[in-house]
């Protein structure tokens, strides 16, 4: 409650209830008392969504507990960030596909690529400090194999983070098994 009414912004704070890995049990008293301080129904949904000590959505898993992985997702208003000042960025779009993630380039289809979601690592957000709250306008992907990858949100200079935001949310539905956080954490 303390972070909302600080004016850290909700996609931070879901993130950090995300990220802290603790189950929260929520009573009926705890649900009235966040409603009446204003506090969001994305936010007490997240609450909610911890108290089994998981993190996925109940319509994101099969019988027996397995996450199903969608049959095609598309994520539009994306920037592959190359690590090198050398070479330029490139628009495109991120499909996901069952268990894979495709890169589609927008400009050369020779640059496009795929890897498969249970191979990451970690998956975390690149943010920005800003009053009152942090802007997140990239998402990175650690592969086992070593490799990263940096997607930006095409609408990042005028402010939008939508898209970086849609990719992260779909994995996390998805698959809640994978290790979200920056690396180190």
């Amino acid at each position: 409650m303390r972070l909302s009414q600080s004016g850290i912004s909700e996609t931070i704070v879901v993130e950090q209830v995300r990220q802290s890995g603790r189950a929260f049990n929520l009573s009926v008293t705890d649900l009235l008392y966040l409603k009446q301080n204003g506090i969001p129904e994305s936010m007490i949904g997240s609450l909610m969504a911890t108290q089994d000590g998981t993190q996925a959505a109940p319509a994101a898993l099969a019988a027996g507990g397995a996450a199903v992985a969608p049959r095609e997702m598309t994520f539009d208003d994306l920037v592959l960030v190359h690590p090198s000042f050398m070479k330029k960025s490139r628009p495109g779009r991120l499909i996901l596909r069952g268990d894979s993630l495709a890169w589609v380039d927008g400009a050369d289809a020779k640059q496009n690529f795929e890897f498969q979601v249970t191979g990451l690592e970690k998956v975390w957000y690149t943010c920005q400090a800003r009053t009152p709250e942090n802007f997140c306008y990239q998402i990175n992907f650690q592969i086992v194999k070593g490799a990263k990858y940096r997607f930006s949100d095409m609408n990042e200079e005028s402010g939008s983070n939508a898209s970086v935001v849609k990719v992260m949310d779909a994995l996390r539905l998805h698959f809640p098994t994978v290790a979200y956080g920056p690396p180190g954490a």
